[in-house]
């Protein structure tokens, strides 16, 4: 997303595992530099609301401007909703490739991976690699 952007990355990275994290108490820690800037939290899967909930006190804390999040898949699993609600996140972008009946935050917008998912199920049936459409190629 950063080449795509021709942006800065930042990661967050925590001391210990999701398991032993301390609940109420942001522990992460940020490798990079968000302040003054737009920070776009990206996870491959939404579950919880947890990782991005906490990334974006962490992000704020540093300095971000304005936050977005950005997740492959949306479950939304009980709670998560009102976690997210209560972040300073200003949109939630999530592919339709799950259906959740969980209540979904007030700022999440979908966009289809309808063609993506068929694209591949095609090279999939014609065997060819399915890699080349996750290609990023940069226009001069």
């Amino acid at each position: 997303m950063a080449e795509y952007l021709d942006a800065p990355i930042a990661i967050i990275d925590y001391p210990q595992d999701d398991a032993t994290r301390n609940e109420g108490y942001i522990e992460g820690y940020i490798i990079g530099d968000v302040e003054g800037k737009k920070a776009i939290l990206i996870d491959d899967i939404l579950n919880t609301g947890r990782t991005f909930s906490e990334a974006a006190k962490i992000v704020e804390r540093e300095g971000a401007t304005e936050i977005y999040a950005v997740s492959s898949h949306g479950l939304f699993v009980e709670g998560a909703s009102k976690l997210l609600d209560n972040t300073n996140i200003k949109e939630i972008l999530v592919t339709d490739s799950v259906a959740t009946k969980e209540k979904t935050p007030k700022n999440v917008c979908y966009i289809t991976a309808s063609e993506l998912i068929g694209d591949a199920i095609v090279r999939i049936h014609e065997r060819k690699p399915v890699s080349p459409l996750f290609a990023y190629n940069k226009k001069k």
